[in-house]
């Protein structure tokens, strides 16, 4: 690798961050149908060739987008995990900060819901993608830990917790509910 090809890298990943951070900003701001791939890239600070050399459509933007939180929920949950009691608690804990961390940055977007719509269409990829690694990375905990008789039990848990999830509420009612599921489909038989 050339000198001025490793410099162009670093610029290409940075450009890449701000096109992604602009594009996450306009799509809390004016929803999908109110975000164009031109305000994108003014917003970056790019011209629209830069941004469609990067994404073509703005389908390909949003999953981006939902790639890039994915990476933020995954350190929030490894986070909360290694500050969590092993067990029922640590599962609790991991689907608290998740939804936790999804309603906070959904917060005062009066397009939180066409968002989380879109993610199951248009990002149903990386909605699967994240599932899957909570579930592993849950089960894996689990396994350390000797709490091997959850792990069957965690794909009801997050179906359930994910329901509970959708409805209207404080966030702290939020964390009390999560809690509550969480006990009662890990109690110990």
């Amino acid at each position: 690798m050339t000198q001025e090809t490793a410099q162009k890298k670093p610029a290409a990943v940075q450009r890449d961050a701000r096109i992604v951070k602009a594009a996450e900003a306009l799509f809390l701001q004016h929803g999908l149908r109110g975000t164009t791939m031109e305000a994108i890239a003014r917003q970056a600070g790019v011209a629209k060739p830069t941004l469609y050399s990067y994404y073509p459509d703005k389908e390909t933007v949003f999953q981006a987008v939902v790639a890039q939180v994915n990476l933020r929920l995954q350190a929030a949950i490894l986070e909360a995990m290694d500050r969590a009691a092993p067990g029922a608690g640590m599962v609790a804990q991991v689907l608290i900060t998740k939804y936790g961390v999804l309603r906070e940055l959904l917060e005062g977007s009066a397009h939180a819901q066409d968002l989380t719509e879109a993610k199951y269409t248009w990002a149903k990829g990386e909605a699967e993608d994240l599932h899957s690694w909570v579930l592993q990375t849950l089960a894996d905990r689990l396994r350390q830990s000797g709490d091997v008789d959850l792990i069957d039990r965690l794909p009801m848990v997050l179906a359930a917790v994910n329901g509970v999830a959708t409805l209207e509420g404080a966030p702290d009612d939020l964390a009390t509910q999560i809690s509550f599921v969480t006990d009662r489909l890990l109690a110990r038989a």
